[in-house]
């Protein structure tokens, strides 16, 4: 069963004072209870999905606009695949000649299809922690198959792979039983997303009513002196 905990979301929006809850999957990732958030300021959690989503998508167009000397492939795809191979004397690397075998280049699309030598730079793009183990690569022949070094067999321990996403929060959201029933969980950087969202809702909402309270100040006093001086 895996490990629950909860933090106090006065961290993260001030003078709201719930409980989070939050755990960690087997492979590290830390998970946070959307759900909880979606409590905690009265949102409905898929709409806040929703609007996370929208902002996510927003950032990696801005990620994908920015992007100079990109083949328009990996744009569409929003990811590309590094391919690697080790060769005697000569150790790990993506160069060709050298480490590829003809017909290979170091960035390629999942399905093979598609594949670059140098079409692609990985300034605003970052690697995904999902696909790679302990020592940053996955193995296996092909991007479908990955595995851990010690878990496939010797051909397969000379070719390596690592997937390069636009640099924006992943949004993986997944309904999780806790002890305190069926939540809807996110990552981290996600959850922080949707987090800033409502404390700046609630800013505003703050500065709204802030104005409606003077406006009705400054007319209550109107009224006053209208009422001393008739």
């Amino acid at each position: 069963m895996p490990y629950f905990a909860t933090f106090d979301l006065f961290r993260l929006i001030e003078g709201e004072y719930s409980l989070v809850e939050y755990t960690i999957t087997k492979d590290g990732t830390l998970l946070l209870a959307l759900t909880d958030l979606a409590l905690a300021t009265d949102t409905d959690e898929q709409a806040l999905l929703s609007r996370v989503q929208r902002a996510v998508d927003a950032q990696v167009e801005r990620v994908l606009s920015a992007s100079s000397g990109i083949e328009s492939w990996i744009r569409a795809d929003r990811e590309v695949w590094e391919l690697q191979r080790w060769q005697p004397f000569v150790g790990w690397g993506s160069s060709f000649p050298g480490h590829l075998y003809p017909g290979e280049r170091r960035w390629v699309r999942r399905d093979h299809a598609k594949r670059t030598q140098s079409g692609f730079s990985t300034e605003g793009w970052r690697l995904d922690p999902t696909v790679v183990t302990a020592d940053g690569w996955s193995y296996a022949l092909v991007p479908q198959r990955l595995r851990a070094r010690q878990e496939v067999t010797r051909a397969h321990k000379w070719v390596r792979w690592r997937r390069w996403v636009p640099d924006a929060p992943a949004l993986h959201a997944i309904f999780i039983t806790s002890p305190h029933g069926d939540k809807l969980f996110c990552e981290a950087h996600a959850f922080a997303a949707a987090a800033e969202m409502c404390a700046a809702a609630r800013r505003d909402a703050g500065r709204c009513g802030g104005c409606r309270l003077n406006a009705a100040r400054r007319q209550n006093g109107r009224k006053q002196k209208a009422a001393r001086h008739p």
